[in-house]
């Protein structure tokens, strides 16, 4: 991203504003300047008629937006309905509504049926107590149908559900600008069924996300239909992807030469028999990102994401690993540079800084048996920023140890510099670093 600056008085400001950053330090969320909001704001509601925003004047509202094709709406959205509104060209419907309404799904099925051409839909501030027909060929809670498939031209695909499962009819396959699929439950994927005269698979080059899917969409069939996927999100019964005789469906997503973001969610208790790793080889072999969890792992099987080759960042939920005493090996986690570890019966981690070379931020959550910090981590030349939540008061102090430990190395370097130079102080900060942040949280 490109992140560009103007000239306002005697400062600079950006004209995107990054708000939120990844684990690995990349950009997240974002949001424009003020001054770039009101420029586009104006722009996009007098030029065009691009877009019409409702607040106060509902009944002026209603009389203008026939012409418009993204409608965003403030105020009432009881009383704009109420006004039968009608828009032939309006293809965006968005209600950002301060209090959540109730509306009978009678009400937006004349709605729906009053914008034809509508294809997206934003109502996080309705309730729907059931999905009428003519909203299904929009969104639905328990199913994406097929007509959804006809809109060729939507790059991304966001659904939220209260439902366990969400069963996709659409054909994404051949929605070709398709980017990402996003779905808060575990969404299970089509088997696409090509003609008898046909002896091409439809493939979607675009598609670079898909987050999260059930363990058995992870065929052959459906993943070399993504060859590009770089974002793989896998939410359920993780024994289906893991077990030995099963192997073949972890085997299909490392054949996808691009994934580089990898989450493997647990749901419901594991089968009596202990989950185990795959070995390294049978993981995607430019995999940069990992999240495991509540696999319930044994410790052992961190030997395996070791040898990741290119494995950068590393998180550890809701009991992903089990067991009190973790021995990291020697050899392992040669690239590995953020390690998050967070709900876990861990009291005993005993690990030096030969065990994590290159890390640079580490973060504990609510691992409330967990003794202490190992203190051979302020070895680590690399390490900048501790994050400790809802620890135990030990571990705060063994983290406080380890600052202050760096704190006395990065006070020798300086002193040994000094002596042979005084002059490119520059550079002397630029190999020294600026010492290691820890943050514990609460901080008593």
């Amino acid at each position: 991203m490109m992140i560009h600056s103007i000239e306002v008085g005697k400062r600079d400001r950006n004209l995107v504003i990054v708000m939120r950053r990844t684990s690995d330090g990349q950009t997240k969320t974002c949001r424009v300047h003020d001054m770039l909001y009101e420029f586009c704001w104006q722009e996009a509601t007098t030029e065009e008629n691009l877009f019409h925003e409702v607040k106060l004047d509902v009944e002026q509202s209603v009389r203008e937006i026939s012409t418009y094709r993204r409608l965003c709406i403030h105020s009432s959205i009881l009383a704009f309905i109420s006004m039968k509104p009608s828009g032939e060209h309006v293809r965006s419907f968005l209600c950002f509504s301060s209090e959540n309404i109730d509306i009978p799904p009678a009400v937006i099925a004349k709605h729906t049926k009053s914008l034809p051409l509508l294809r997206v839909l934003n109502t996080e501030s309705i309730k729907f107590s059931r999905f009428c027909k003519e909203l299904r060929s929009i969104v639905s809670s328990e199913v994406l149908p097929k007509h959804i498939g006809g809109l060729w031209n939507v790059q991304t695909r966001i659904v939220n559900t209260q439902q366990i499962s969400l069963d996709i009819q659409a054909d994404t396959w051949n929605m070709p600008r398709l980017r990402h699929l996003h779905t808060n439950t575990s969404a299970k994927l089509p088997m696409t069924v090509a003609p008898k005269t046909s002896k091409v698979t439809v493939v979607n080059q675009s598609l670079q996300t898909l987050s999260t899917i059930a363990p058995e969409s992870c065929t052959e069939d459906v993943l070399s239909r993504a060859p590009n996927l770089k974002k793989l999100g896998i939410r359920g019964k993780i024994a289906k992807l893991l077990e030995p005789n099963k192997s073949e469906l972890f085997n299909n997503v490392k054949r996808l030469q691009s994934l580089e973001n990898l989450k493997l969610i647990n749901v419901g208790q594991t089968d009596q028999k202990q989950l185990r790793l795959p070995p390294a080889y049978i993981f995607p072999t430019k995999l940069r990102k990992l999240t495991l969890s509540d696999t319930w792992l044994e410790w052992d099987d961190m030997s395996v994401l070791g040898q990741l080759e290119y494995l950068q960042a590393l998180k550890l939920k809701d009991y992903a690993f089990k067991g009190e005493c973790w021995e990291p090996k020697v050899g392992g986690f040669r690239s590995l540079l953020v390690l998050w570890i967070e709900r876990t019966d861990l009291a005993s981690w005993n690990a030096l800084g030969d065990h994590f070379p290159r890390l640079k931020h580490l973060v504990v959550v609510s691992c409330d048996k967990l003794k202490e910090i190992p203190i051979g981590l302020a070895d680590i030349r690399s390490l900048q920023v501790m994050e400790l939540r809802n620890s135990t008061k030990p571990a705060a102090e063994s983290s406080r140890a380890i600052q202050a430990k760096k704190d006395k190395q990065t006070a020798a370097k300086t002193q040994r510099f000094e002596d042979f130079s005084r002059v490119n102080f520059r550079a002397l900060l630029q190999h020294i670093g600026k010492g290691m942040i820890v943050s514990i949280f609460p901080s008593n």
